[in-house]
């Protein structure tokens, strides 16, 4: 471990005396250098039973070279490698690790047995910052990991993080899917986590552990399990191995802790605050105070009419309280105006009298007079001027400490509420997550900006606090490749649907052009345009698409002859509005207005008359209609975010979850029968949520890297295709 490392990583590996040669145990730490460290540390523990142990070996290391290369590779491409999202390079590079496993074992390079192999693989990536470690990991298995709490009450608490793990499923899937879930999560400052085998568990159980970590720095606890294991005698062919992790105080060469180092310096800035905040006279305050008076009074001295009150300096001493020193010097100063203004007049008559006596009194001995005055006054004043300067600074400092003391405790509160919102998320907890997350932000919100390290604080506990919140509400946040921009002058920029047919994108903006973005060449190409009015709607099944135009004209796109070909059809009345479905070459209308759904057979290519498909709304309002699909259930998007569901047209019950952020105005609701979600796309949004068929919240997928809000999109082998603004992008959603 390099010396300027504030993260502790330890491990033990300590192989059984009777090996078997078919079981292995590796474990890795991959110490990240250069711009790799933006990356954190990859590590994890590999164990595999059953197998061979020449073909264990190679399982090993290709999961171990594929996870190195893949994670770490996408570090050093980027030109910005502190904003990647670290969960989302690390579920990137499993992936491609499973694929390479996949291809070994379909070759029959390897055999693999999935049941026979056991991990935990991890990304430990510290914030020295925010004195804690970001920990994303997925584990399979009979490893363990456990996770170790400091609480409020100053004790520990054991999480056994495994136990909320998602576990894994099979699915009958052609492909062999090894690393099936990620869990991310916090090790916060004082806390620690460590991974281990089954029999490490088994002989030093969590809270053994517990005591000793708790009561040791991280080196001295694992060199007392070394002591521990090597004095143990069994027949067993298991590996002892463990990691453990945890952010300690780095030692400088002093010998002296960066802690320490750091209260040392809080100590010298408050000195030096103090210094800066408080007059020079208000360290001895009462001692100036005490000369301002003896000088008062030696300035008055000998006038009857114009002495001060007299102050017995001897028997005031210290003066304990600053409410005494405040009455008395407040008296003085009131008796003080009043023998100034004596002063003042009593000189006056003085002049006159002696003038008529003596036949007047020199000028000099006049002015001298009126100079000693003058200073009297200005001293006065200044005392004045020093004792406002003196309450201004006291009660600056005290004003500034009060607010240094009220921060502090607003900081600890907000990181207490993560902490504890993490660890219920851990937990599954996740409404009592929720919450804590929601409080957490309110406080976060009236945090100061003053200066620039109130700022970070703030953007830190920000980013901590949407982590977690992104993590409860399911967020997946995707950055989507750009396929085609328009920046022809004549070419909309505000494309309103979005259907694909083969390599093509087919788009239209309300106007009589449909454009064409071939995927392959990511360019536009040739516009094919309306006789028979504007694009306004378009409706895709396997066979065909089709667009309504303004002009109630329906018209075929021949993919062929790339031309828009029209097609009859009986309306059989006029429509209000219209939300077009098209599904077995039958066309449907949902039509708000007249809160009815038409069904239109398909007559050979054109439509034969209309039939009202709709039986029995019940309370359904179909007025709210914005959007539909169609999977054998027709599915209706409302303005208030609500979705009704109908079949064989009658209303069905349909119990839709809440949403976090709720839902609003859905302009895009969109299923087919070979999905099992529904997708939702709400106007002027980022996001498109997704709902199970039978109401259930599943997730939402972010695009914030977006100029623009998106305007419409369809979904094909797992790949979501839409247009944002007069941009064209496709993204791989995993869900």
């Amino acid at each position: 471990m390099e010396s300027n490392h504030n993260i502790a990583i330890e491990e033990i590996y300590i192989p059984a005396k009777d090996a078997k040669d078919t079981y292995l145990c590796e474990d890795f730490i991959i110490y990240p250098e250069g711009k790799e460290i933006h990356g954190g540390y990859l590590l994890g523990i590999l164990e595999l039973r059953a197998t061979n142990v020449p073909e264990g070996e190679k399982i090993a290391q290709t999961i171990i070279n594929n996870l190195k290369d893949n994670y770490y590779n996408q570090i050093n491409s980027s030109p910005d490698p502190q904003k990647l999202n670290l969960e989302t390079i690390f579920e990137y590079a499993l992936q491609k690790t499973n694929a390479a496993i996949s291809e070994m074992i379909q070759i029959g390079h390897i055999n693999l047995i999935l049941e026979n192999l056991h991990y935990v693989i991890a990304v430990a990536k510290p914030n020295l910052q925010a004195k804690d470690i970001d920990f994303f990991f997925t584990q399979r298995g009979l490893i363990q990991a456990n996770l170790l709490h400091r609480t409020k009450q100053n004790n520990y608490k054991i999480i056994n993080i495994i136990e909320n793990t998602p576990r894994f499923k099979e699915e009958a899937t052609e492909k062999l899917k090894i690393f099936a879930s990620t869990l991310s999560g916090k090790i916060y400052h004082h806390d620690a986590l460590y991974l281990a085998t089954e029999i490490f568990g088994n002989y030093i159980p969590s809270h053994k552990v517990n005591k000793i970590i708790s009561a040791n720095d991280l080196g001295t606890a694992v060199g007392y399990f070394k002591n521990l294991i090597n004095n143990v005698r069994n027949n067993s062919y298991l590996t002892y191995c463990a990691i453990f992790i945890k952010l300690e105080e780095k030692q400088e060469i002093t010998g002296q802790t960066t802690s320490q180092k750091s209260i040392n310096q809080l100590i010298s800035t408050t000195e030096r605050t103090e210094k800066y905040l408080t007059p020079t006279f208000a360290i001895n305050i009462f001692g100036f105070l005490r000369k301002a008076v003896v000088l008062f009074g030696r300035l008055f001295k000998g006038k009857d009419k114009l002495q001060g009150p007299k102050i017995n300096t001897k028997g005031l001493g210290l003066i304990k309280k600053i409410s005494g020193a405040g009455k008395l010097f407040f008296g003085f100063f009131c008796n003080s105006f009043k023998n100034i203004a004596s002063l003042f007049s009593v000189k006056e008559k003085s002049v006159k009298t002696t003038n008529a006596a003596n036949n007047g009194l020199s000028e000099p001995g006049r002015n001298k007079k009126f100079r000693v005055n003058k200073i009297a006054l200005a001293v006065f004043l200044g005392v004045i001027l020093i004792v406002a300067g003196i309450v201004f600074g006291v009660q600056r400092y005290q004003k500034s400490k009060t607010e240094e003391a009220a921060y502090a405790v607003q900081l600890q509160t907000i990181k207490e509420l993560l902490n504890n919102a993490q660890v219920n998320l851990i937990y599954k907890n996740e409404s009592e997550s929720l919450a804590l997350i929601k409080q957490a932000e309110g406080l976060i919100e009236t945090l100061p900006q003053k200066n620039n390290n109130q700022k970070a604080n703030l953007n830190e506990l920000a980013r901590q606090s949407s982590t977690i919140k992104n993590k409860l509400l399911h967020v997946t946040k995707l950055i989507p490749q750009l396929i085609a921009e328009a920046t022809r002058e004549a070419k909309p920029t505000g494309f309103s649907s979005v259907q694909k047919l083969g390599d093509n994108i087919l788009l239209t903006a309300k106007s009589n052009a449909l454009s064409t973005v071939k995927i392959s060449q990511k360019q536009f190409i040739e516009d094919v345009f309306s006789e028979y009015g504007d694009l306004y709607f378009s409706v895709k099944d396997e066979a065909r698409i089709m667009f309504l135009t303004n002009q109630n004209k329906v018209l075929e796109y021949n993919g062929q002859s790339q031309k828009l070909e029209p097609r009859s059809i009986d309306w059989g009345g006029k429509l209000q509005s219209q939300i077009p479905l098209l599904y077995n070459n039958n066309l449907y209308i949902i039509d708000p207005g007249g809160q009815q759904i038409y069904k239109y057979r398909a007559a050979d290519k054109d439509f034969s008359v209309r039939a009202e498909w709709l039986k029995d709304k019940a309370g359904a309002d179909i007025s709210k209609a914005t959007s539909g699909t169609i999977d054998g259930n027709i599915w209706i998007g409302t303005a208030d975010g609500g979705v009704y569901k109908f079949y064989t047209g009658k209303l069905e019950n349909f119990d839709l979850k809440s949403v976090e952020p709720a839902l609003k105005k859905i302009i895009k609701i969109y299923t087919s029968a070979n999905l099992d979600n529904l997708y939702l796309l709400e106007e002027g949004e980022k996001r498109i949520v997704l709902i199970n068929k039978n109401g259930a919240f599943v997730g939402q997928f972010l695009f914030e890297t977006l100029d623009d809000s998106i305007n419409d999109f369809t979904i094909e082998n797992n790949i979501i295709y839409f247009a944002s603004g007069g941009k064209i992008y496709q993204a791989e959603l995993n869900n």
